[in-house]
């Protein structure tokens, strides 16, 4: 099986996808900051490599610890990451060898910039901004990629309702469970052929703005 390269693993998407991956017996390799983290992973046997996602010294390691067949996944979100450190990731990816990443940003990202409210584009407009920004390093990459933009995030349990869209987005909702499940499928084709997706549940409401 194709190593996952796991950057974002910690929590939310990241972490449901890892348990995703536990489940199937899919080899994985983890890339955690928090040292307790990665100490309880390794005591059950996972390959983690610690440190700060945006060091070019960790990605190098990571990517010399799953090998130049694996797949990169990142859900990093905040900060300087959501575009310097995936442009750090990108970039020593290449250089390490590695063919193929999977990308999270979010709804909004790209031509997706004016379904936000101006209420929404001032409290995280910046950061749909920057991962915008990383998308466009990716595309103009040497990777095979896929970007997903998921709605809304939420924690409750997977419906199993997620919807892959192409084409213009429209907002919405979806469980991080369901997004995990999105990804994974994904991440069992042989080929992302560079393409960008919409991610939803639409049996899922928005909630009512006062």
């Amino acid at each position: 099986m194709t190593p996952w390269l796991l950057f974002g693993a910690g929590s939310g998407v990241g972490a449901c996808l890892l348990q995703r991956a536990l489940a199937c017996n899919q080899p994985v390799v983890l890339v955690l900051r928090d040292s307790e983290q990665a100490r309880q992973w390794r005591e059950q046997g996972v390959t983690v490599v610690e440190g700060d996602a945006c060091e070019p010294a960790v990605v190098a390691a990571a990517c010399q610890a799953a090998g130049p067949e694996a797949i990169i996944v990142s859900t990093l979100g905040g900060g300087s990451v959501n575009y310097l450190g995936h442009r750090t990731l990108i970039d020593g990816a290449e250089q390490a060898g590695l063919k193929r990443m999977l990308l999270v940003t979010s709804l909004g990202c790209g031509d997706g910039w004016p379904l936000l409210s101006a209420r929404a584009k001032a409290a995280f407009g910046l950061a749909v901004r920057e991962k915008s920004l990383a998308e466009c390093w990716l595309q103009s990459s040497s990777l095979d990629y896929a970007i997903v933009r998921p709605g809304g995030l939420l924690d409750v349990v997977a419906t199993h309702n997620g919807q892959l869209t192409q084409g213009p987005a429209t907002l919405g909702l979806i469980s991080r469970q369901d997004v995990a499940f999105a990804l994974e499928k994904l991440l069992l084709q042989p080929v992302f052929g560079n393409q960008i997706y919409n991610l939803i549940d639409p049996d899922l409401e928005m909630p009512a703005v006062r």
